[in-house]
């Protein structure tokens, strides 16, 4: 991204922006972008000007982040046969949502037996071909302080040896270091979406 961001040094659209900003604001330009495929997970991510399969990488990423989310609802796993993939089938194609599973995999996000897929701790540093959404919201301190308390707790669980989130089959943060504020938020409403929908 230092990269792009210095070749475009002194392009209009970006006058006046710090690095940090200037670099947000190309990134975002080239994941909306309809002919720039985005390759690779987080630092090793490749932009590559590709109209041809642009469009199909979107679209995977639709359906994968759809796989994620039907799972996470159901608390991390479900049967192979599971009506909810026959609805993706019917709103994309087989093909389609069978690649996409593929891709998933083989990344190692989700696992698979003859019975059930289920999500693995990788689904918390997922970047790659997924779609990403941003959200930056404030909050008041009492939030804050129970976002650091949630950080400890799901450092607690991993210590403990704890695989899942508690009364579901949603994986832990896997915790090499301390979890992220943003890994803490997505597991929180991960669980609490899966929660209240039982």
């Amino acid at each position: 991204m230092k990269r792009i961001h210095q070749s475009l040094d002194g392009h209009p659209a970006l006058d006046g922006m710090d690095q940090a900003r200037a670099m947000r604001k190309i990134r975002n330009t080239m994941n909306s972008s309809s002919t720039i495929v985005k390759v690779g997970e987080k630092r090793g991510t490749v932009y590559a000007f590709d109209p041809e399969h642009a469009k199909d990488m979107e679209v995977r990423g639709q359906i994968e982040n759809e796989i994620i989310k039907i799972h996470l609802k159901a608390g991390g796993a479900l049967a192979t046969d599971d009506e909810r993939y026959s609805e993706l089938d019917d709103e994309y194609k087989d093909r389609r949502v069978n690649d996409a599973l593929d891709a998933l995999i083989d990344r190692e996000i989700v696992r698979i037996t003859r019975t059930e897929t289920s999500l693995t701790e990788r689904v918390w540093d997922i970047s790659g071909t997924t779609n990403r959404f941003s959200s930056s919201f404030t909050h008041s301190a009492a939030i804050g302080s129970l976002i650091d308390e949630l950080i400890e707790k799901l450092e607690s669980l991993h210590a403990h040896g704890e695989a899942f989130l508690p009364d579901s089959g949603i994986p832990g943060i896997p915790v090499p270091q301390r979890p992220s504020r943003s890994a803490a938020i997505e597991a929180a409403v991960a669980y609490t979406a899966y929660s209240l929908g039982k």
